[in-house]
């Protein structure tokens, strides 16, 4: 059989061996995987493959755009490079940068960044709304699984890092639980419902106590919320409007007394000034001078100082009179 006519059969039958042909290559592809990526961790076989299809993928839609732009066939073809060789590009710069530096840098962020505008230009020349999203998703997802190649493992155990840049203010879960979807417990179904009907209560009572307007209908309230409560559920809410009451007390600002200022009465122009009276250490002392004086007649001052462990001036200042020593020598009556 020569070629002319073997090749002659092949067109003649390819409809029939159209799938037999893409099945046996598929096979030959697969062998040829396999012995090229034996002793590879699947993660690193599944991104080689990702990876492509994607580019391809996103390379056909921005063909089909140049052609829509009366591109020629030739440049559409260039055009359809342009975007996956950047990216590629990109993302070698950022594993260099990561086995010098430990991170990707600036290079990883700029994948980012030619991704999302790389999806979304690509998603203008989709024929449906679905092909729109898609092809704005899957550079996204091609981003992902570079990226999550140079994320380190957490071993079992380890404790979150705690964010030293701050959050969210308002996340999904946040609005959940203030508008009452979700609790912020992990309690089970029983104790969640026995909380959100001591909180109904406790807010229903506040605003019947403390509140001014619409006093019945508060009133109307509580006492059917009483009806699904129990003796444990009411002694909780006691307690909790307690505490606010106490927390108010305790918060409240004191008032502040100004005491009336104290002034001495002025003396009357008869009043007599009062003698002064002799301390009890004065009195002692004068009476240990006149006793040692009585005792020791003819001692000097000094003398005496030094037998009571005083000042000489001390014992001038209280020694006696005359008058006053020979009242001491005199015999008393019989």
């Amino acid at each position: 059989m020569n070629p002319e006519t073997m090749w002659a059969w092949l067109v003649t039958n390819w409809p029939a061996l159209r799938i037999p042909a893409a099945v046996v290559l598929g096979l030959v592809l697969l062998l040829l995987l396999r012995r090229k990526t034996r002793g590879t961790k699947l993660s690193m076989i599944a991104g080689n493959i990702a990876a492509p299809l994607v580019l391809l993928w996103e390379a056909q839609g921005v063909f089909e755009l140049a052609l829509t732009m009366n591109m020629p066939r030739l440049m559409s073809f260039v055009v359809s490079g342009v975007g996956a060789a950047v990216l590629i590009t990109i993302a070698a710069r950022a594993h260099e940068h990561w086995k010098t530096y430990g991170n990707l840098g600036p290079n990883g962020r700029l994948l980012w960044r030619i991704a999302v505008p790389m999806g979304v230009v690509v998603a203008l020349s989709a024929h449906s709304l679905a092909e729109a999203a898609a092809r704005i998703l899957l550079p996204l997802l091609a981003a992902t699984v570079v990226m999550s190649r140079y994320l380190p493992d957490e071993p079992e155990g380890t404790p979150r890092k705690r964010q030293e840049r701050g959050s969210w203010r308002w996340t999904p879960r946040r609005i959940g639980v203030s508008l009452g979807l979700i609790d912020p417990t992990d309690a089970d179904l029983s104790q969640v419902h026995a909380e959100r009907q001591i909180r109904r209560l406790t807010a229903t009572a506040h605003k019947l106590h403390h509140g001014k307007v619409w006093r019945r209908m508060r009133e109307n309230r509580l006492r059917r919320l009483a009806l699904l409560a129990t003796p444990e559920m009411i002694a909780e809410v006691h307690r909790r409007i307690s505490l606010v009451n106490q927390i108010a007390e305790l918060t409240a600002p004191a008032p502040v007394v100004l005491a009336p200022a104290v002034t001495a009465p002025k003396p009357s122009a008869d009043a007599k000034p009062k003698p002064r009276t002799a301390t009890s250490k004065t009195a002692t002392t004068a009476d240990r001078v006149a006793k040692a004086v009585v005792k020791m007649p003819s001692a000097t001052p000094a003398q005496v100082a030094a037998k009571l462990a005083v000042s000489e001036r001390t014992v001038q200042r209280y020694w006696p009179k005359a008058s006053e020593t020979l009242a001491e020598l005199a015999p008393s009556p019989a």
